[in-house]
């Protein structure tokens, strides 16, 4: 038979008193050689015990570190369950991103905006103006990459810096290069494919938190129209050398009309 007398000491750890073991050993009629040994064997254990205790306090240092995590953990948490387009979801949540986040984010629309604003304004298509315009949305769809390596490789990231999130985020990257070295009408097309390719890949699998999701969709919903409108101006739209060389023809004609 086993016999255990727990007591607890003033540090609250729970050990087994070899003192109480032996005096009820002995009221039992123990015999002295077999309660000695057993209060040697409890004796050892004890001590172990007691050593492990650590009577240091928390190092304060650790504790504004720790809670600056909890903070940033807050906004960046990996989303480990999603398995489909949650969008309606996401876009709820677009009022938990953080105020940078959500005026960097629109502000990044207005190279966008601007150039099919002004060419339907002044109903004129500007080749250089539509050229700037592609070449800022092949950075931004190589930004767009690098998210996502972004969020693999702090340390402690829920994501693995495997084969498929660094080859997804070099992805963006290679597409808005070929789209550059393409003619305009298909780097148009190329970059717009891409941007919304990516929207959905980042809308669709793990690891970003919802806010980001909602965010991201409705940027990339506006740079997708904004090259749009641009890739319609190009055909429904006369370009300033269009518009000198009916000039030319409208002069010529009111010349032989004035010599006729």
């Amino acid at each position: 038979m086993t016999i255990h007398i727990v007591t607890r000491c003033p540090l609250h750890q729970s050990f087994t008193s070899p003192v109480l073991v032996r005096t009820f050993l002995r009221s039992q009629g123990v015999r002295f050689s077999s309660w000695a040994a057993i209060s040697r064997l409890l004796s050892r254990t004890t001590s172990a015990k007691l050593s492990k205790v650590s009577l240091q306090p928390p190092q304060p240092s650790l504790v504004p570190a720790h809670k600056e995590r909890l903070e940033q953990s807050r906004y960046i948490t990996a989303d480990t369950n999603t398995s489909a387009v949650t969008l309606w979801e996401d876009l709820k949540q677009m009022r938990f991103s953080p105020l940078p986040a959500l005026g960097l984010g629109f502000a990044g629309l207005i190279p966008f905006m601007a150039p099919p604003a002004l060419m339907i304004l002044v109903h004129t298509y500007y080749a250089n103006i539509a050229l700037a315009q592609t070449a800022y949305g092949a950075c931004i769809l190589s930004f767009l990459g690098g998210v996502r390596w972004g969020f693999v490789l702090p340390e402690g990231s829920k994501l693995k810096a495997d084969w498929f999130n660094l080859g997804y985020s070099v992805t963006p990257s290679l597409v808005a290069w070929g789209a550059l070295l393409l003619p305009p009408s298909l780097s148009s097309i190329v970059l717009m494919t891409g941007i919304a390719g990516s929207a959905y890949f980042d809308i669709a699998i793990k690891g970003y938190p919802p806010w980001f999701k909602g965010l991201r969709f409705v940027l990339s919903l506006g740079a997708v129209l904004s090259l749009w409108s641009v890739f319609i101006c190009r055909f429904v739209l006369s370009t300033p050398a269009d518009k000198a060389a009916l000039k030319q023809i409208e002069k010529s004609f009111q010349d032989e009309e004035e010599q006729g």
